[in-house]
């Protein structure tokens, strides 16, 4: 029966044409024009939408990839993946408005010659050109996988299984993703091709960038003059402690989290110098070391030292502390001097191990009242002298600028004002210290670091902590960057004009406020760039002045587009 009634023509051309239509509302809803690709359904997963066009995940995992080429770091590339894709279809738009338009020809013959093109978001110039690194478009070659290494020739099979290894696509999906790039690397063409530089433009832009200069400079620090120059009697810290008691009683409550001993706890100071450090660096992370033994002896509780110093990422933010427990996974040399502590001892020697040199305590909870009481007192005083810092750091500045404005050299005019003191260095072992019985958190006990049959422990003298010392920036031009990101933005401006005006060994006219303290500036070299110089170079300064103009108008161009129609993308976050 059911035969019967598809004999019938008129039955069979009405059920073929219900079939063309659901065909065709398929394609319709799927696909839309030939030029717009696919739409969005609404039981499709979008990685992102413009304008009604689906980017498919498998889209969006292809460009991720090849992203992954340029950058090896995965930092940020979902990101990128997604704005690439969202401005390619702006790019697309702009084709279709523009007469635009890609032939199968053009697109055999990008794959063919074995290219694989893709977008990178040129909205943002800097990642353009940390991507790209000069060149205009992102291409892959590609044509040694889709070739055939005896005949040379295009081979289908290794074709397919280069772009499933590639990309990720199938074939047609390949194409269609190649059509799409091709089509808006149209656009990007047009908006670049306009673009020109002139010699004189380039001329002076050279001149301005490679006219450099270089600056002397001595940094007198507010902690600096904090510990080493602020004048503080007990009388003036015990009235300004009555005066500002909150104050105080939460910066207490704050020094406690990192340094009130507990139970069960091993705490540890790192000053890394590991095996491919050179001798000096090695000679330098054993002061370094030494100092903060030093301070300990000396009655600063452990924790808040190697809150401090320590180089240990993992245990810096709670003074260097970790529970004891944990210690079983640490090195051989840390588990040996560890074991050999006893509660509220600390080990006298620097302890070597492949990272550096350590210092280790074993806490005692016991001691949490003297440490506690050891904590009021030193944040009083720091408290009292932090806020007197900034004049007595500007005084200081002042004084050295004075004396080399009197024509003292930089150095004898440090060593007059910068006094060494006397500093044993800890010998250092790798096997499990000595310890000495006292040896506690807040510092009580101070005992001379024994003998390790490594020989005497030495005497050197060293500067005291964050001391001024003379340095030089790098090499800067008109528009680079200073030696200090913390200059006030008048200071800032002073110093650049000062450094392009001035004369080598001149010395800027009053000291520079940063938000760390002060600095005494001095015109150490300057180098200004010449017509002869330029004409060295001059094709090749043309062509990147070029590429940086080219880019900036296409990174322009797209994030209008993208303002345009912002209300018609949508982006899925779990991409």
């Amino acid at each position: 029966m059911m035969l019967d009634v598809f004999r019938n023509q008129s039955v069979k051309n009405a059920v073929y044409g219900a079939l063309i239509l659901v065909v065709s509302v398929i394609f319709v809803v799927q696909y839309g024009s030939s030029n717009r690709g696919p739409r969005a359904s609404l039981r499709q997963t979008c990685a992102a939408e413009i304008r009604g066009y689906c980017v498919s995940p498998r889209e969006f995992q292809a460009t991720l990839r090849l992203l992954s080429n340029l950058q090896r770091s995965p930092s940020g590339l979902k990101k990128k993946a997604g704005d690439a894709l969202i401005e390619r279809e702006l790019f697309v738009t702009e084709a279709e408005r523009l007469g635009l338009s890609t032939t199968d020809q053009e697109v055999s013959e990008q794959i063919l010659g074995g290219f694989i093109r893709f977008s990178v978001p040129f909205s943002d110039p800097s990642i353009t050109q940390s991507l790209l690194r000069g060149s205009s478009d992102p291409i892959i070659p590609a044509r040694t996988a889709f070739v055939d290494p005896k005949t040379k020739r295009f081979d289908q099979k290794r074709y397919g299984d280069a772009l499933r290894r590639i990309v990720g696509l199938s074939e047609a999906e390949f194409r269609e993703y190649q059509t799409r790039e091709l089509l808006a690397s149209k656009v990007r063409d047009l908006v670049r091709t306009p673009v020109r530089v002139s010699e004189t433009e380039a001329l002076e832009t050279y001149l301005r960038q490679s006219t450099t200069s270089v600056l002397s400079y001595i940094e007198v620090k507010n902690d600096f003059a904090s510990k080493y120059l602020v004048t503080a009697t007990q009388a003036e810290v015990d009235a300004w402690t009555k005066d500002h008691k909150d104050v105080l009683d939460k910066a207490v409550e704050e020094a406690k989290k990192q340094a009130l001993p507990k139970a069960e706890t091993v705490r540890h100071i790192l000053i890394k110098a590991d095996s491919s450090a050179s001798q000096a660096e090695k000679d330098k992370a054993l002061e370094r070391i030494s100092l903060a033994y030093a301070r300990i002896r000396a009655g600063e509780p452990f924790g808040l030292v190697a809150a401090e110093i320590t180089e240990d990422p993992g245990s810096k933010a709670t003074g260097g502390a970790y529970e004891a427990k944990m210690v079983s996974g640490f090195v051989e040399s840390f588990k040996k001097a560890y074991a050999g502590l006893k509660p509220g001892e600390m080990t006298q020697t620097a302890i070597a191990s492949n990272f550096g040199y350590h210092l280790i305590m074993r806490d005692d909870p016991a001691q949490a009242p003297a440490t506690e009481a050891a904590l009021r007192k030193i944040e009083a005083d720091k408290l009292f002298r932090a806020g007197k810092a900034e004049s007595f750091a500007k005084s200081f500045a002042e004084k050295i600028h004075a004396e080399l404005k009197a024509g003292k050299p930089p150095e004898d005019v440090l060593a007059a004002v910068v006094k060494p003191t006397k500093l044993q260095l800890l010998s250092v072992t790798a096997d499990a210290p000595v310890p000495t019985a006292g040896a506690s958190d807040a510092g009580a006990n101070a005992a001379t670091p024994p003998k390790t049959g490594k020989g005497d422990a030495k005497t050197m003298m060293v500067s005291p902590l964050n001391a001024p010392e003379l340095l030089n920036s790098s090499q800067f031009n008109r528009t680079g960057d200073l030696f200090a990101d913390d200059l006030e933005s008048a200071d800032a401006e002073k110093i650049r004009a000062f450094a392009f005006s001035a004369k080598p060994a001149e010395l800027l006219p009053e000291v520079a406020k940063g938000r760390g303290g002060f600095y005494v500036v001095t015109l150490r070299e300057h180098k200004e760039a010449t017509r002869e110089d330029f004409d060295k170079v001059r094709d090749s300064e043309m062509a990147r002045l070029l590429a940086l103009k080219q880019a900036e108008a296409l990174a322009l161009y797209a994030r209008q587009l993208r303002e345009r129609v912002k209300a018609d993308i949508k982006t899925n976050d779990d991409f």
